[in-house]
């Protein structure tokens, strides 16, 4: 059984053969051993051989991440963790309750996501003791570990690919969104944007959000979160202002954490811009389908990437 939908697998094995690299695929080419020269080198998932396995393993630790960025001096999305009661030997007598209570009356509003999740999956976003209470056990009754933020105002999400130092790809996230006329109602917006687009949409409203009627012309994001496989588009960012920073606090965030192949996410918030999370795993399935050139500019990095694993490969 082959799984020759991802564009990643698509990708590599195009590049094995412009470059004369033996490509052998297993598990369902969730694993690909690549040969050359009595080189040998693997990726697994979307995680290429080019990082060292303690840093690619607190790249998949939020709050390990966080702790250490922070740390370092890198502004960053603080991440505090927490252990499922089942463990109460780890987390102690006094359990995890009274400290989440306290940062969600010190800050008002809270994140709260399984501290090694990906894709914007068991992700909630909290405002009272009953939402935080149904997002906790939801999340603790599908992972070990939680991790719970502060909620900041996001302006703009980016993510900026950083290969050896260098960055690669940088593009905003553009979360989806409706426009007002003044008499439809943002439900009545959204089907219709949604036939336009001959898509689904995951949406984050509650009943009254859906129901309001939005100015002629006024925007109304239909999700507060920027996952590209949630519905939001991404926007190269080519020359854009932004870029500097992000390029700059990206490569600072990979460095600190000793990373030499990472997607880092980054933040702008009205405190800043903020590294979100760094990852080791290079999905980017859902870029590559959003235009045409993107399946290019994948493939460059892609093959980059490859060529480094060979070069490293014992």
């Amino acid at each position: 059984m082959n799984n020759d939908e991802r564009m990643l697998v698509r990708i590599v094995k195009e590049v094995c053969a412009d470059e004369a690299i033996d490509l052998a695929c297993f598990s369902y080419d969730w694993i690909l051993r690549l040969r050359k020269n009595d080189r040998t080198a693997f990726l697994f998932g979307y995680n290429f051989g080019l990082n060292n396995s303690s840093s690619a393993r607190i790249c998949d630790d939020k709050s390990a991440a966080s702790e250490i960025l922070l740390h370092a001096g890198i502004p960053a999305v603080e991440h505090f963790f927490f252990m499922t009661p089942l463990n109460l030997h780890y987390v102690g007598e006094n359990g995890n309750w009274p400290r989440i209570m306290r940062l969600l009356a010190a800050h008002g509003a809270l994140v709260c996501k399984a501290n090694e999740g990906t894709g914007g999956n068991s992700v909630f976003l909290v405002k009272t003791q009953t939402q935080l209470e149904k997002a906790v056990h939801k999340i603790f009754s599908q992972h070990q570990n939680l991790a719970v933020s502060p909620y900041y105002a996001i302006l703009k999400e980016y993510r900026v690919i950083v290969l050896k130092g260098a960055v690669k790809l940088a593009y905003a996230k553009n979360v989806p969104y409706v426009v007002g006329d003044g008499k439809t109602n943002v439900r009545g917006l959204l089907l219709a944007h949604m036939n336009d687009v001959q898509a689904l949409l995951n949406v984050e409203l509650d009943d009254a959000e859906l129901e309001n009627v939005p100015e002629a012309g006024e925007i109304r994001n239909v999700n507060w979160k920027s996952n590209l496989g949630q519905g939001a588009s991404p926007e190269r960012m080519e020359s854009a202002a932004p870029l500097p920073a992000l390029s700059d606090l990206a490569a600072r965030a990979t460095a600190a954490l000793s990373i030499d192949f990472a997607s880092v996410d980054i933040v702008n918030t009205p405190e800043g811009m903020k590294v979100l999370e760094v990852n080791c795993g290079i999905m980017m399935e859902n870029f590559i389908r959003h235009a045409p050139e993107h399946y290019w500019i994948a493939k460059s990095i892609y093959r980059e990437a490859v060529l480094e694993m060979m070069r490293m490969a014992p």
